[in-house]
């Protein structure tokens, strides 16, 4: 079963070798998962899709999509339930980080549907909100990799200009918080690479006009950060 916050916090109490809090308090352990989460959304985000009801003679959408980072692909006209295939891809373009543009000849109708493609952050449930975990088991031990590392990059620097009853050093502290986010980004770069092989999705949809870039072989239209 996916991790919970709750969860996630006492895997990596276990991680940090502190389960009593004597190093890190809860609050600190949960900035360090939110991010983790982030940076891993960023470099592996998921891909998700969502049917739009349009406004009738607008060519504009407001995109209320949890967690939107980019959109990669759109579907116009559309209707969910008698799809067609092939499927109708449309040139579109984003006015602001939540306004979609079709740029399509005939105005929508009432009622009528966009396919929307795009990139979202992961979640994890309890975490900001969230009612759901997103990630696979895999990807779940990489974030709490990456929490450990954050973790200890606060420990670094609360340590500075204190007395400790170890020996520990914020260089050392600091030394160890490069040691765990390197191994965790190794992961997830070797995860990425095991995706891209696994990929089958068509690399042919056109995109938006105006912007292109390049995500894991895909063009995509950047919307936030």
């Amino acid at each position: 079963m996916p991790y919970t916050l709750a969860e996630a916090l006492d895997e990596l109490e276990k991680a940090l070798m502190d389960t009593s809090n004597a190093y890190w308090s809860t609050a600190q352990l949960t900035r360090a998962l939110r991010q983790a989460l982030h940076l891993f959304s960023s470099y592996s985000p998921r891909r998700a899709v969502a049917d739009v009801t349009l406004t009738a003679g607008s060519r504009e959408a407001t995109l209320s999509l949890t967690g939107l980072l980019a959109v990669t692909g759109v579907w116009h006209p559309y209707t969910s339930a008698a799809p067609e295939y092939p499927p109708n891809v449309a040139n579109w373009r984003m006015l602001t980080d939540a306004v979609l543009y079709l740029d399509i000849a005939d105005l929508p109708a009432t009622g009528d549907q966009a396919r929307v493609f795009y990139l979202a952050q992961h979640a994890l449930s309890g975490l900001d909100s969230a009612t759901a975990t997103t990630l696979a088991a895999a990807q779940e031990e990489i974030v709490l990799a990456l929490a450990a590392g954050y973790a200890c990059e606060q420990r670094a620097a609360d340590c500075i200009g204190e007395i400790n009853v170890s020996d520990w050093t914020p260089a050392h502290w600091a030394s160890e918080a490069q040691r765990r986010l390197g191994n965790a980004l190794a992961q997830l770069g070797a995860l990425d690479r095991q995706a891209q092989r696994g990929d089958t999705a068509p690399k042919s949809w056109p995109v938006d006009k105006w912007d292109r870039g390049d995500l894991y072989g895909r063009e995509y239209h950047l919307v936030s950060r």
